[in-house]
């Protein structure tokens, strides 16, 4: 693994697996001797193969399932456990679960006919499901060897791709289905003005290095970049900015190219996720493009609204818990989807004026670790503020091109249904194949372990649904440690409620007891759901017994002013800290960056001159709030 296993930590996660799979057993009704033995092997094969287990080996079982459920195939091997002596040759361990979802030709069961047994397949899935997920996005357990893979795939994939300007050689489909996708961006983005942006910084790091309060500070004067957004115009707030602060821009290191540098952050047992760091100027225009793309993509006016979202993933969402039974429109995912979409492509579908703007925020260099320098034929790796729109306008236009001829229709255009968020697609059945032939000829590449084509399973944008039934696992991401930081308690208290609610008690109390057990910390009991992150979700109790929970836990006091009865609870919100004196360039920084207010008061003030907030860092600090605003108002 990637590093050495702290003494407790193995133990720590194999009991919580245990008590998850207890849980389990217990919603589909399972009571029997198979059920001991696979407590036993959790225990045994935990304590035989440490972390990698939990991490790895359930995760392949469970995408095993996946695979049988998604695309109506017989339960795959290789999953590295024993097989059952009888027919259909499942795996003996979870032996009970599978006799709920498979019939005994060892295909997924018609249970259509019963409701009361396709309530206990759904659970059966979806206990599965848990089990086996639970730990898969564990921050940190990962192969060290993990790595250099992702580098080198990288590297491979951005080799693949064409020279920008390159004569790529296409059949008579793709051409017309290429020029008919160009024809639709063109209508979308037309009166489109790329200019017409205000410019931001966004919470992450940037190659060049600068800290938080170091951002407004620009120093490298980038040529390709000021010849489309000025630097006079977009870096200072004013001309009377520009004015005081002239020497700054003489003193500006002049650049001709821009370099980007890749880095590995955790991810999950399937190794890291590769991230790229873009130079602090071009980040700035970045930004404000990327509001400016979504923007537009979004209005009730365009021509894909509704079909290409950037807000809200309730779309896709619905799409795949609604298709999740007759199987009428499939769920794609895009293999490599920002590292495949290339300049190349960008030039050919996107109008000149836009490819000038995206172009000249872009990185043409990225710096890998080990210090090699790497010109990139790929658009933009992730990372850039410009990947996320530009990659999903990509797939839809060239979705849409690909099924119907542009250039033949009217005015009136009759889109076929094809609906995307970032690289999730999702689209009739029978026009998959119509797409896919297209797709890899220009490169892209679909996921096919995670397109579901199949009858009743659909996944998009983290709803996992089978027969009209959310089975989305509960994913522990955040390493338990001794001490535990704010941001790892958020996250367990999410995690604890989350189980309560799918009925997984002794899970949400194993976790529970971990929580409370930390020094001077007490967490608030709620009845309320999703008002105040930080606080036991027990919807089942009344107000009465929140109320006595509260009283007897912390302090009381009535607020004269406000005329309410407080309680002086923990909170949490982000770490901010003051830093600098206000001038111009905390002006021009406001502009685009204030935080709103948290109108339940839970969380962080809002930001004024000089504040800042640390990156992925939480605080816990004491309130006093209105012991109503934890009440549902039960009786």
């Amino acid at each position: 693994m990637g590093k050495p296993e702290k003494p407790g930590e193995l133990q720590f996660y194999t009991e919580l697996l245990v008590r998850t799979y207890q849980d389990a057993a217990a919603l589909c009704d399972h009571r029997s001797s198979s059920i001991r033995m696979d407590i036993e092997t959790i225990r045994r094969r935990s304590a035989e193969e440490g972390m990698s287990f939990l991490t790895i080996t359930l995760p392949t079982l469970g995408k095993c399932l996946d695979k049988a459920l998604s695309s109506d195939v017989s339960f795959p091997t290789g999953h590295g456990f024993d097989l059952s002596n009888r027919a259909p040759r499942h795996p003996r361990f979870m032996g009970a679960f599978w006799k709920d979802i498979f019939d005994a030709d060892g295909l997924v069961a018609d249970t259509s006919h019963c409701e009361a047994q396709e309530a206990k397949q759904c659970e059966a899935v979806r206990a599965v499901r848990q089990v086996c997920y639970l730990l898969y996005k564990l921050e940190g357990a990962h192969p060290k060897d993990s790595e250099r893979r992702k580098i080198d795939d990288f590297i491979a994939t951005d080799r693949l791709l064409p020279e920008p300007g390159e004569e790529v050689p296409l059949s008579a489909k793709t051409t017309r289905a290429l020029e008919s996708a160009r024809m639709v961006i063109l209508r979308i983005l037309m009166g489109f003005d790329p200019l017409d942006i205000i410019p931001g910084h966004g919470p992450g790091s940037v190659a060049t290095g600068e800290k938080p309060w170091e951002k407004m500070n620009f120093s490298r004067f980038y040529v390709h970049l000021d010849q489309i957004y000025s630097y006079p115009e977009y870096f200072f707030f004013n001309y009377t900015h520009l004015v005081d602060d002239f020497d700054v821009l003489g003193r500006m290191e002049i650049l001709h190219e821009a370099t980007a540098k890749v880095v590995l952050v955790p991810k999950d047992s399937r190794g890291p996720r590769i991230i790229s760091m873009e130079p602090l100027e071009l980040q700035w225009i970045q930004q404000g493009l990327n509001k400016a793309l979504t923007r537009k993509l979004e209005h009730p006016k365009s021509l894909c609204h509704g079909y290409v979202n950037f807000t809200y993933q309730d779309v896709n969402r619905d799409l795949a818990l609604d298709n999740s039974y007759d199987g009428s429109m499939v769920t794609v995912d895009m293999k490599e989807a920002s590292d495949r979409v290339s300049v190349w492509l960008v030039e050919k579908l996107f109008p000149r004026h836009v490819v000038k703007a995206l172009m000249s925020c872009r990185s043409n260099y990225t710096l890998l670790p080990d210090g090699h320098r790497l010109r990139l034929k790929k658009f933009a790796p992730m990372g850039s503020s410009v990947c996320f729109p530009v990659e999903a306008l990509t797939f839809w236009a060239l979705a849409v091109g690909s099924l119907i001829d542009v250039l033949t229709l009217s005015n009136k255009l009759k889109l076929p249904e094809v609906y995307v968020y970032g690289d999730d697609l999702i689209l009739n059945k029978e026009d998959l194949d119509t797409i896919r032939p297209v797709f890899e000829e220009l490169f892209l590449e679909f996921n096919e372990d995670k397109c579901c084509t199949g009858r009743f399973f659909r996944e998009s944008c983290g709803m996992d649904a089978f027969k009209f039934q959310a089975v989305t696992p509960v994913r522990v991401k955040a390493p338990w440690v001794e001490r535990p930081s704010p941001a790892t308690i958020l996250a367990y208290v999410s995690y604890i409620n989350s189980c309560q609610h799918r009925g997984y008690v002794q899970t949400a109390e194993y976790l529970r007891a971990h929580v409370d057990r930390i020094p001077e910390l007490s967490v608030p009991y709620t009845n309320l759901c999703g008002v105040n992150p930080f606080a036991y979700e027990m919807c089942t109790w009344n107000d009465a017994r929140i109320r006595e929970t509260l009283l007897s836990t912390f302090k009381v006091r009535y607020n004269n002013a406000l005329q309410r009865e407080e309680v002086r609870i923990p909170v949490t919100g982000a770490h901010v800290f003051m830093r600098g004196k206000p001038g111009w360039a905390e002006l021009f920084r406001l502009r685009s960056n204030v935080i709103p207010p948290d109108p339940f008061g839970f969380g962080s003030e809002p930001l004024g001159p000089c504040g800042y907030t640390v990156p992925r860092q939480t605080k816990t600090r004491w309130k006093w709030v209105g012991i109503n605003s934890l009440l549902a108002g039960i009786t």
